[in-house]
């Protein structure tokens, strides 16, 4: 609570016990550990609604900016948590589609350019 009070939320999590002292930008959340579930891109889900993804995208890319310390210039958005990585390469690749359609405007449409939804 004190880091929301003082708004600093986002900090550097350095690892401890190694000679590498490796690091993560990280970010307090504001009030869930899970992603909204347009946003889940795990489990058996064979289709992906498009539309409905970009708009959670948004909705989240909004409270994100709105939740950062003032002069930040920077959303870090979560993209699933730690137990939710059994096929990583489907979460990133679901990412990488959402993004690249936000960003050209297509919200809709097949998942990957051949008909596949």
């Amino acid at each position: 609570r004190e880091a929301v009070r003082r708004r600093e939320r986002e900090f550097v999590w350095t690892r401890g016990g190694t000679r590498s002292g490796g690091k993560v930008v990280a970010h307090l959340l504001r009030r869930h550990y899970n992603v909204p579930s347009a946003l889940d891109f795990t489990g058996e889900r064979a289709d992906v609604d498009w539309t409905a993804a970009a708009g959670a995208l948004e909705a989240e890319a909004v409270a994100s900016f709105e939740g950062l310390a003032h002069g930040a210039g920077r959303a870090m958005m979560l993209v699933g948590d730690d137990f939710r990585f059994k096929d990583a390469e489907r979460t990133f690749a679901a990412w990488e589609t959402l993004l690249s359609r936000v960003g050209s405007g297509n919200w809709d449409g097949d998942r990957d350019g051949d008909g596949n939804r």
